[in-house]
């Protein structure tokens, strides 16, 4: 057998082998879950961007293309907070497809600080799009949003808000739903 050439099935002896057992297995699962992401990320986009972006795409190393009518660009070539609602849909997307397979998927999503940089108008198309997949996906049914944003709160998406305050060294929860009739509780 040639130098370089293993039998099918055989085990790499070397630390080259397993690399070149790892590219291969890299390239398979790019071929098998890429164009699934991008689907996934441009359903996404688009319901959180009304339309103006529907498709993307991933190259070689998971970077992420957006189009534009039919113009492909870099995500780097958008604003902060274009580039913040397409890496949160492709986080989204990975999460739905992951969750999607998994036997018992966790039913839960948490999201810390994803509305800073995002202006109030497209705050509402992101918050109106993870209600509807807490409604229509079995991974996302409860979504834990930590966020600073005021307006993020008073969405209709949300069944409960809660506010972690410290007094005096002790962090204490607080509902913030008017229906609820539990005061305060300390952490």
């Amino acid at each position: 057998m040639p130098s370089g050439r293993r039998r099918a099935g055989a085990r790499p002896t070397s630390w080259t082998g397993c690399t070149g057992e790892f590219t291969e297995f890299d390239r398979y699962v790019a071929a098998r879950v890429t164009p699934a992401l991008a689907e996934h990320t441009s359903e996404l986009l688009a319901a959180v961007t009304e339309g103006k972006y529907d498709r993307v795409e991933f190259d070689e190393n998971y970077g992420l293309r957006i189009y534009d009518a039919d113009e492909r660009f870099p995500v780097e070539a958008f604003s902060g907070g274009e580039r913040d609602v397409a890496a949160l849909c492709a986080r989204l997307a990975l999460s739905r497809l992951i969750g999607g397979q998994a036997a018992h998927p966790p039913g839960f999503l948490v999201l810390d600080e994803v509305f800073g940089s995002l202006d109030q108008d497209r705050r509402v198309q992101v918050l109106e799009t993870l209600g509807t997949l807490a409604t229509n996906t079995e991974a996302f049914r409860q979504l834990f949003i930590i966020s600073h944003v005021d307006d993020v709160r008073t969405s209709p998406i949300f069944d409960e808000v809660w506010r972690v305050t410290e007094v005096e060294g002790v962090s204490r929860l607080e509902s913030l739903n008017p229906t609820r009739a539990i005061g305060s509780e300390e952490l």
